[in-house]
């Protein structure tokens, strides 16, 4: 069994963390492009996926660009998406974002085969048409932090000086 993110909690305040009752932890996490293209590149070199390899450039005002190689015979995609919709916990755990592509003109018709293949994505993430949705809680049980489950109120992603920021709440 792997060791919980709480276990250093329980040590000092019980299995049951019952002495933090009333407790609100908040804080937020920059996440640079660099984190995210290494963590994408050892995903990709795992996986036989129609994609040779993706490289993320964040924006501002919660947008983002992939340049997506895909192994097929087409130009790089250039796929530009914003997040529109926080998750409202516990109730909506998702967050959402609209993508599209820019600049194919005609090639755009085909590159839709290709976008179709992408209907394989990991567990919490559902492509939807022109949307992306992320289940942010299923994405941090599949990293062993299902026990924060539970406890988290509020969560937010948005862009900033060139990273993303992931903004938490947790109560006890």
């Amino acid at each position: 069994m792997s060791p919980s993110p709480l276990d250093p909690l329980r040590q000092v305040f019980g299995e049951r963390l019952e002495a933090l009752a009333g407790s609100v932890v908040s804080g937020e996490v920059p996440i640079t492009a660099e984190i995210v293209n290494r963590l994408i590149a050892q995903k990709l070199a795992t996986l036989d996926a129609p994609i040779a390899g993706a490289e993320v450039v964040v924006l501002e005002h919660d947008a983002f660009t992939v340049h997506v190689k895909p192994r097929a015979p087409l130009p790089a995609l250039r796929v530009d998406v914003v997040i529109d919709r926080q998750p409202e916990l516990p109730e909506q755990p998702m967050v959402g974002m609209r993508w599209a592509l820019r600049g194919l003109g005609p090639l755009a018709m085909l590159a839709a085969p290709f976008l179709a293949s992408l209907k394989r994505l990991p567990a919490g993430v559902r492509l939807d048409g022109d949307r992306v949705w992320i289940n942010v809680e299923e994405l941090l049980r599949q990293r062993g932090l299902g026990e924060i489950v539970p406890l988290l109120t509020r969560a937010r992603v948005t862009t900033k000086d060139r990273r993303f920021v992931i903004a938490f709440e947790l109560r006890r």
